[in-house]
Formats: structure tokens, sequence, C-alpha cells
């Protein structure tokens, strides 16, 4: 299989490209990943980006209610994690404790 970019040499590298091509400034970025039956699918997976979940949970992690929060965001095609979730630190955590 020849190179995606200079069609001259045997491809060698990932985004088929050769060594030559991959190496120089630019054309990495200009060929993007190819998509195999190997690579990542699905939300959140690769380069395809996906919505972030419309509010935050205060479930812990571990827990049940996290993990039926966590099927709902992968059937509604969002992203898992939101940044603002709760996690084991987190103020709420500490009263629960005591």
């Amino acid at each position: 299989m020849r190179c995606q970019n200079c069609r001259r040499r045997r491809s060698n590298r990932p985004r088929r490209l050769c060594w030559r091509c991959y190496y120089k400034s630019g054309v990495r970025e200009k060929h993007g990943p190819i998509e195999t039956r190997f690579s990542r699918r699905g939300p959140g997976q690769g380069h395809l980006p996906s919505k972030l979940p419309p509010f935050p949970t205060s479930a812990l992690p571990g827990s049940a209610a996290k993990i039926a929060v966590l099927m709902q965001r992968a059937e509604m095609g969002l992203e898992l994690f939101h940044p603002d979730d709760a996690t084991e630190f987190s103020p709420g955590w500490l009263d629960l404790a005591g």
C-alpha cells in the first residue's frame, strides 16, 4: 500500500503514511486516524466528541446509583463523567461518613 501523502513510498506508519511523511511537520494533522475494525468506537471514544451530561450526579463512585447513572448516560450517548460529579472527597460525603 502506498503512502497517502506522497504516493511514492510504501506506507509503514500509522495513518497509511510512509516514514518520511509521518515525521514531516503538519502532514499527520492533514491525514486523520484510519477507522478499522480494531479501533475504538462509541460515544467518547477516539476523535468523535460527545455531549456533556446536562447535570452532575451526587452518587458516590462505585455505588449502585452511580452505576445506574453511568448506564443511562451511555444509552443516551453522553460523556460518562461530568466534571462536577461527586467524588469520595466531596464535602457531602464526609457528612454521610459520620
